[in-house]
């Protein structure tokens, strides 16, 4: 079969009984494993180890990569194209798992305000106390009528908000399913799906952005 040959060359499984039988795995007595059965037994013992095919496949993608570029993806249909950005690590921060039924804006907007709003918050109030001094020592006009005498504090703090919200470079390293594993090469794209367990493992925390297709799917999953 294709797909099997095409996990062999992934994994490294041999298609030898005698092999596995080096290694523990016996068939049953009076039974004889079939070349299938042989190799998914190896499959499934690589599998469990949660071990990367290869060094280079594990990669991790900034956050500020991410953030800065999805939008202009969005627009130029071009998602393969984040996986020349990512690189190869022997670490990640955050693997990120997310139903692909949720709107991608919405779960740019969770990701967005998660990594840079509290930097954005900061700077905002940095700002704001700054536009304050330059009011009181008279470097900025002051508007007539109470209400708006320190207006500039508020105009410079949202836009230090903003700013730093849209363009703070948090190089937190991360696992997007899009931009680490290659969309166009399929060798490259089976032995990082065969890898998945390298990349929770060497992941120091998980984030899932879910809704109820995500719960179902996980539900099925646990129960097979």
């Amino acid at each position: 079969m294709a797909s099997i040959d095409g996990l062999e060359v992934c994994i490294g499984a041999t298609s030898e009984a005698s092999s596995l039988e080096s290694d523990g795995i016996t068939s049953a007595p009076g039974t004889s494993m079939t070349e299938e059965d042989v190799f998914v037994e190896a499959y499934i013992g690589f599998i469990s180890e949660m071990n990367a095919t290869s060094p280079e496949i594990v990669r991790a993608i900034p956050v500020h990569r991410v953030l800065q570029l999805a939008p202009w993806r969005w627009v130029l249909n071009g998602f393969r194209f984040l996986y020349p950005f990512s690189i190869q690590t022997t670490h990640l921060h955050e693997f990120w798992s997310h139903s692909w039924r949720t709107s991608a804006w919405l779960k740019y907007l969770n990701v967005l305000f998660l990594n840079n709003s509290i930097p954005a918050f900061f700077m905002s109030w940095l700002i704001a106390f700054v536009a304050l001094f330059l009011c009181v020592a008279g470097v900025l006009p002051a508007w007539v009528g109470a209400p708006f005498e320190y207006i500039w504090c508020t105009v410079a703090g949202t836009v230090g908000y903003v700013l730093t919200l849209l363009l703070w470079r948090c190089k937190k390293l991360v696992f997007l399913d899009i931009a680490c594993i290659s969309q166009k090469d399929e060798r490259l794209k089976s032995a990082a799906l065969v890898s998945m367990g390298a990349f929770l493992k060497n992941s120091q925390s998980l984030l899932v952005l879910w809704d109820e297709t995500y719960l179902g799917i996980a539900h099925r999953t646990w129960k097979t």
